[in-house]
């Protein structure tokens, strides 16, 4: 079923049209320091977690969260529930960290 996601999203990084964006995309292929996500707002942590589901081909039904992602070129909707089985090792520990630290500061 994800055979038809993109396997690299590089080619996108350089067009992409926001920081978020490019931060997202950046954790398909490396590890975030938690350093880096201390920069991001309480809503703008919600977007880069929520990449994490998108580069795997979450769908978010009709939200914010979907304007945002189906703007994105990269962005290939396939259903609501994505597993870890369909997240590479970036983005599970991205995903871990990312909800570890938004419970640290009360946001989850």
């Amino acid at each position: 079923m994800l055979d038809s996601l993109p396997t690299s999203y590089a080619q996108y990084e350089n067009s992409a049209t926001d920081y978020i964006e490019r931060f997202i995309l950046r954790g398909y292929r490396e590890k975030y320091s938690l350093e880096e996500l201390l920069q991001f707002s309480q809503e703008e942590m919600e977007y880069v977690l929520n990449g994490v589901y998108a580069l795997s081909g979450k769908w978010f039904g009709k939200s914010d969260l979907w304007d945002y992602f189906t703007s994105k070129p990269w962005y290939y909707p396939v259903r609501a529930d994505i597993t870890d089985n369909e997240k590479n090792s970036f983005q599970q520990a991205n995903e871990n960290m990312i909800v570890s630290y938004m419970k640290s500061v009360g946001w989850r």
